[in-house]
């Protein structure tokens, strides 16, 4: 299904090793609790690998110095297209912290991906760009509300390799390539890896060391401090709260998607209000 939506050719047999790699790597890390780093390792290589077997570098960031430097070290794009999923693999995971928060952005992020390419670009509508993936997300949401399903390991790792090769995908074609819109969609399990990394070694902790003070975690206990509620429900409301702030975001980031710079600042305008809700959250569950 996670291949199939993607209109793969099932002659290649590169999309169905990677997502099945990756599936067992979530399999065995909520069975055994494998490493981080040893997860994170394997990952990586099997990142750099597909990508340069399957010819998914992205060669084209819409400024020319960029992309005459990728023309001329070809290794240098592979590893930029591994990098940049393996980040956001990583943090699919980072932000599975909360009740029905990895499905409910990973819904936002193929609706909007979806209305931009078939409403703005006006781009062939299919079953298969991704939309045939959100009836099984929407089902999965409800049963993690009602904590009969949990995505862990094996659905946040799948889910955002999926996504990933999806955007990849989408990106390399060129009339619908707008990777800086495509950044916007994604910075917030970006930036979460970056942001979570650099509290944890400022506080002496391992870059990977699981702990619960993620966003989400924060917001979760802003509303069982304030409000009383209980943990399951602090947990979905901690998830509405903040796709309900992606998706402006996303709609404000769609609005120009043709100027390349303006989407490059709202990228730091939404790491400066990240930080700054995240340091104001902190000092108010200390108090």
């Amino acid at each position: 299904m996670f291949i199939n939506i993607f209109n793969y050719k099932i002659t290649n047999i590169y999309y169905y090793l990677f997502l099945s790699s990756i599936f067992l790597i979530g399999i065995f890390s909520d069975i055994k609790n494998i490493n981080p780093n040893y997860r994170l390792l394997a990952i990586s290589f099997l990142c750099v690998l597909f990508i340069n077997v399957s010819n998914n570098e992205i060669l084209d960031l819409k400024f020319n110095i960029i992309n005459n430097f990728f023309s001329n070290y070809p290794v240098i794009s592979i590893l930029f297209t591994s990098l940049c999923l393996i980040i956001l693999i990583n943090g699919s995971n980072f932000i599975d912290g909360v009740h029905g928060l990895v499905l409910l952005y990973g819904l936002v992020v193929l609706l909007f991906l979806n209305y931009f390419l078939i409403f703005v670009l006006d781009a062939e509508y299919s079953i298969q760009n991704g939309l045939g993936l959100i009836p099984v997300l929407l089902i999965l949401l409800i049963l993690n509300f009602k904590e009969k399903v949990f995505f862990g390991d094996t659905g946040s790792y799948l889910l955002g390799a999926s996504i990933g090769l999806y955007i990849i995908k989408t990106c390399n074609i060129n009339e619908y390539s707008y990777p800086y819109l495509y950044a916007n969609f994604l910075i917030y399990p970006a930036f979460e890896v970056f942001f979570s990394i650099f509290r944890k070694l400022c506080s002496g902790k391992g870059p990977y060391q699981p702990d619960q003070k993620h966003l989400h975690h924060l917001v979760q206990k802003f509303y069982q401090n304030n409000f009383n509620y209980n943990i399951t429900y602090s947990k979905i409301l901690s998830a509405i709260s903040i796709i309900f702030w992606i998706v402006l975001f996303n709609l404000l980031s769609i609005n120009f998607y043709q100027e390349k710079v303006l989407l490059i600042i709202n990228i730091f305008i939404f790491m400066i209000f990240y930080s700054l809700v995240y340091l104001l959250l902190i000092k108010k569950i200390r108090k």
